[in-house]
């Protein structure tokens, strides 16, 4: 993997619906050679796709990351990260802290911010068709009889407001690059950071260790970092009683 993979999948978690035309102003490379990359990237199974993250806060749960060992599957879990460190950390959703988890966890980070948000009808189908095809917006204004003007206008709302996050689908053993997340008792900045999820939660990218070391060493010691083996967001949306209509 040379640098312009590396600065591929970079772009594909910065802005997943990019095309191959954005792509190649973007990396300054030519159309041809980033169809190519992109293709051969999903043919050796380093992109398997892309899914759907939604907030909890969509429908007014307060949610926290929670560190614990062991293979568990949660039944309020929105997405799981493996860590190279022998653990999980999952962001979980609950409406009272009593419920908050089926297991003794090791370390619990409560999201700092609820987003007070109140969906409409359109939301939740937008979202519920965006569940099954986060990527085609052609496909999603023909589905849902609006123009692609109006579905990218409400996408870009949901989108800035963190409502939603179209994620990509890396298998991160197979990239030279390491995904690490940093997490907070008090808001935090790190460089090259791929995903905001909020205040005191921050996913990123790094080259190496070194460079790890360097973007954290200022907040290190009130913060928690951890690298990532891999992840997977869960449709928790459809365990949840929703009128979708």
């Amino acid at each position: 993997m040379d640098d312009l993979d590396k600065r591929l999948i970079l772009q594909l978690f910065l802005n997943p619906r990019a095309g191959v035309r954005e792509l190649s102003t973007r990396l300054k490379a030519p159309r041809t050679t980033i169809h190519y990359r992109f293709k051969r990237l999903i043919k050796k199974e380093v992109i398997k796709g892309f899914s759907l993250y939604v907030s909890p806060s969509l429908l007014g749960f307060s949610h926290a990351f929670i560190i614990y060992k062991g293979n568990y599957t949660l039944s309020n879990s929105v997405i799981n990260f493996k860590c190279i460190e022998g653990f999980t950390i999952s962001q979980i959703f609950y409406k009272d802290y009593l419920s908050l988890t089926e297991i003794n966890p090791i370390r619990v980070f409560p999201v700092k911010e609820v987003i007070p948000y109140s969906p409409s009808k359109f939301d939740l189908s937008l979202i519920k068709e965006l569940s099954k095809n986060p990527i085609n917006i052609r496909e999603l204004a023909f589905k849902l009889k609006r123009s692609v003007k109006s579905i990218r206008r409400h996408i870009d709302f949901l989108e800035r407001n963190g409502i939603i996050k179209v994620l990509p689908i890396i298998d991160l053993g197979k990239i030279d690059l390491l995904f690490y997340a940093v997490l907070s008792e008090e808001p935090v900045s790190v460089p090259n950071e791929i995903w905001r999820i909020s205040d005191n939660v921050k996913i990123a990218i790094a080259s190496n260790l070194e460079e790890i070391k360097r973007n954290t060493e200022s907040i290190k010691e009130r913060s928690l970092i951890t690298i990532k083996s891999e992840y997977h967001v869960n449709n928790w949306i459809d365990l949840v009683q929703i009128n979708w209509t």
